[in-house]
């Protein structure tokens, strides 16, 4: 479980814990809180040795006229 918070409560609560800095605007909270999520899970695929451009469940196509 991973956790992205700005209350020591609920960070307590996690196997993996982002803290955020308190007292950030509401509307701000949305991009604070998904950027650390991203690289998170960025730096978790390539730990893991997977190739986030090919992923498992996805093709990607690209068509060039």
């Amino acid at each position: 479980l991973v956790v992205i918070s700005d209350d020591e409560k609920v960070l307590a609560l996690a196997q993996s814990s982002i803290p955020l800095p308190s007292g950030i605007p509401e509307w701000l909270t949305p991009i604070v809180g998904v950027i650390p999520a991203q690289l998170f899970a960025c730096h978790l695929t390539e730990v893991k040795g997977y190739d986030a451009e090919t992923p498992r469940s996805i093709t990607k196509v690209t068509e060039t006229h």
